[in-house]
């Protein structure tokens, strides 16, 4: 009688250890889910920053190369031509 019970006991242990596994995968599943958007979310959140930052570096370093020898109104200024050498 015994080893007819054998084939079942092993089912169910298989079965059993199918079923977790197919908890743990439904449970890394919903944490990479969590990771991705919180990777997402801190991604975001990052390039805003550094647009803001850029922008913010963009634009003090635009009032503070400002040339002292050109015009405040560009429309008015026209560089000169560089002056081509021939040998």
């Amino acid at each position: 009688m015994d080893q007819h019970a054998q084939p079942y006991k092993e089912i169910n242990r298989l079965q059993t250890e199918l079923n977790a596994a197919k908890s743990r995968a439904t449970e890394l599943e919903e944490l990479d889910a969590a990771l991705r958007n919180q990777l997402h979310d801190q991604t975001s959140q990052l390039s805003q920053n550094d647009f803001s930052d850029f922008a913010h570096t963009q634009a003090s370093h635009q009032i503070d190369a400002k040339p002292s020898n050109k015009p405040d109104n560009p429309w008015n200024y026209t560089e000169r031509p560089a002056q081509s050498r021939s040998i």
